[in-house]
């Protein structure tokens, strides 16, 4: 039996200078202007996934893919979005590798972990390539489960938990650019309203975009302390927090000034903008909490459930706002959240295998069972929803499927067509969407 701890009300005393507030981003009007899938393009650019795991990133108008060969090498490629047209020739990275770790989009640089799954130390490689020509900057040996990786549009910040330290990259060489020492429990970045809207995929939906806008960033240590710090320099700000309970199970959400913070059955949230504290919320049934996400201004949802598989308790989505729970909707099987303007999506994973469900803003079911919805991306003020009706168990996760956009703001639903995808390869982003299934295509579904 596992025993659940209840986080307690804490008073959390930030010290130094009070911050400018977050500035709020304005929204995706609607509505949304959907229409059949039309391809960019002509031939597709050819994509050697050996594990058939491809995927594709979506940013400042081209498109990268990455994927790991039958022999264990790493390759990343780039087409323009509004064209099709190759940007560079493919790119073969050093080494092999018995995994990988996937591919990361930004505006400086393309990322790609490599996971050399032999036992050597360190046991991933972590390349930066030039997103403009394809070339290889610099790689480093890292260990992804040891490490907090945060991305800035100048460097890449690597927090080592291991070596207690914290090292910013600069994209253009990995030079050094600053260092400093202190015990990680976590270290952090903050979110905003305007990183929702970035590109999504329908395998594994992410919160956020990679990259983090903020100037500053924050280290949580295991005596519950938080400690926020330059980014530009790496120097302490000045500004300082305590109290936070640090137990067995903790997950963290910062977003729009708050850290949030579940432990077990509790929610705490910390203001780290200055601003006025916020309640504590404790699960009314004893489960525990996962998967905080923004749900609507000044609400987070979360899944309350059981911890051990099989359990005999009810799986609910909860949105919380100022310590309370504004509704409650029991979600079965229920294990991942993703924002979707005031909508969240969620997946389930039972015995049907994997489903997703969509609630509104009051938490009630927009999709149902007989939609036959497996996966869903985000575009903004909407979502391209992907019906599948097969599954090629020869070519790796890849299935056929009717698409269909749906305007978050009325519900009104366009019929995209059929198509077969890539499902890890799969993302979408302004009106674009992008697939290695054969090859690495292009539609457009925006008029």
């Amino acid at each position: 039996m596992l025993l659940v701890a209840v986080l307690t009300a804490v008073l959390l005393q930030g010290h130094g200078p009070r911050p400018q507030p977050p500035q709020p981003v304005a929204p995706t009007t609607s509505p949304v202007a959907f229409s059949k899938l039309r391809p960019v393009g002509g031939t597709p650019i050819p994509v050697a996934a050996g594990d058939a795991n491809a995927q594709t990133s979506i940013v400042d108008g081209r498109v990268f893919a990455g994927w790991r060969t039958g022999d264990g090498r790493l390759q990343v490629t780039a087409a323009d979005l509004a064209t099709g047209a190759r940007l560079w020739p493919t790119t073969t990275l050093p080494g092999t590798f018995g995994d990988w770790n996937g591919l990361i989009g930004l505006p400086s640089a393309t990322v790609l972990i490599g996971e050399r799954d032999n036992g050597a130390s360190p046991d991933k490689e972590l390349f930066v390539v030039d997103p403009a020509t394809g070339r290889l900057r610099w790689h480093i040996g890292m260990d992804v489960n040891g490490f907090d990786i945060l991305a800035y549009r100048d460097v890449l910040v690597l927090a080592d938990h291991d070596k207690n330290r914290t090292t910013a990259y600069a994209w253009t060489d990995g030079r050094v650019l600053w260092s400093f020492d202190g015990a990680i429990t976590t270290v952090f970045g903050m979110h905003g309203p305007g990183d929702l809207d970035t590109s999504s995929a329908f395998y594994r939906p992410s919160v956020f975009g990679e990259l983090l806008s903020g100037d500053t960033l924050f280290r949580l240590d295991p005596a519950g302390g938080i400690t926020e710090y330059a980014v530009a320099t790496g120097r302490p700000t000045g500004r300082t927090w305590s109290g936070i309970h640090i137990g067995d199970y903790l997950l963290t959400l910062a977003y729009d000034g708050v850290l949030y913070v579940v432990d077990h059955a509790s929610l705490l949230a910390v203001r780290l903008d200055g601003g006025p504290a916020l309640p504590a919320f404790t699960s009314e049934t004893g489960n525990w909490l996962a998967e905080p996400v923004p749900c609507g201004t000044g609400r987070i949802c979360v899944i309350d459930g059981p911890r051990l598989a099989g359990a005999e308790k009810r799986t609910e989505v909860v949105a919380i706002e100022h310590g309370r729970a504004v509704w409650r909707t029991p979600v079965p099987d229920a294990t991942t959240l993703a924002p979707a303007g005031d909508h969240v999506l969620v997946e389930t994973s039972g015995k049907d295998g994997q489903r997703t469900a969509l609630l509104d803003a009051h938490g009630r079911p927009v999709l149902t069972d007989s939609d036959g919805l497996r996966y869903a991306m985000r575009v903004p003020g909407g979502l391209v929803l992907f019906a599948v009706d097969s599954v090629d168990p020869a070519g790796g996760p890849v299935a056929h499927g009717r698409l269909t956009g749906i305007d978050l703001a009325t519900s009104r639903r366009t019929d995209l067509g059929t198509a077969t995808l890539a499902l890890i390869g799969a993302s979408a982003s302004r009106g674009y969407l992008v697939d290695t299934a054969g090859g690495l295509h292009i539609y457009r579904f925006l008029r």
